[in-house]
């Protein structure tokens, strides 16, 4: 399996190709918000020339030269992430494998995955994300919320602005 991630410059060629995988092996999993901010991305938007990081990002698997998997990342996770993989190559970890690769060139990301879901689940967790909260997704659905290891810290104080204070255990305040 090679996966590779989308240059600017070749994004307009595939990007059709991409977004009509998407639908077509998303299983009805993929959201309708998702897949409008996949195809509403531009060249520009994968472009990581200036600060190192990528707002965007859009890597794609394959084996045997066929295309076996895409995934999607804009503004690292938070309007969008989403998962292909061909029926016939799921379970062989193709789907971590686009998760880490979007990660490398993202430097974090985060995603929201149905609870009824497991193997999106897995596929997170497969590609070193973590559990951070749990909410109503778009569909109304129970909905668990993913960072990358890196964007741990990065959470924590996030939360700690948002409520005044940090939250301690009674272990820790002894």
């Amino acid at each position: 399996m090679i996966v590779k991630t989308v240059t600017p410059e070749m994004w307009s060629a595939v990007k059709r190709r991409l977004i009509a995988f998407a639908l077509r092996y998303g299983d009805r999993r993929l959201t309708k918000l998702g897949l409008q901010a996949m195809q509403r991305l531009e060249s520009e938007d994968l472009d990581s020339s200036v600060d190192g990081d990528a707002n965007a990002v859009v890597a794609v698997a394959f084996h045997d030269n066929k295309l076996v998997g895409v995934g999607a990342a804009i503004e690292y996770g938070k309007s969008a992430c989403l998962l292909a993989v061909h029926p016939e190559t799921r379970g062989q970890g193709i789907g971590s494998a686009l998760l880490q690769s979007m990660i490398r060139s993202c430097g974090r990301l985060s995603c929201t995955v149905a609870l009824d879901n497991p193997a999106s689940i897995s596929v997170c967790f497969g590609a070193g994300m973590v559990a951070v909260g749990i909410s109503r997704g778009p569909t109304g659905k129970p909905t668990i919320r993913f960072i990358h290891r890196s964007m741990i810290q990065e959470e924590l104080q996030t939360n700690e602005k948002e409520r005044g204070e940090a939250w301690h255990s009674p272990s820790s305040v002894y």
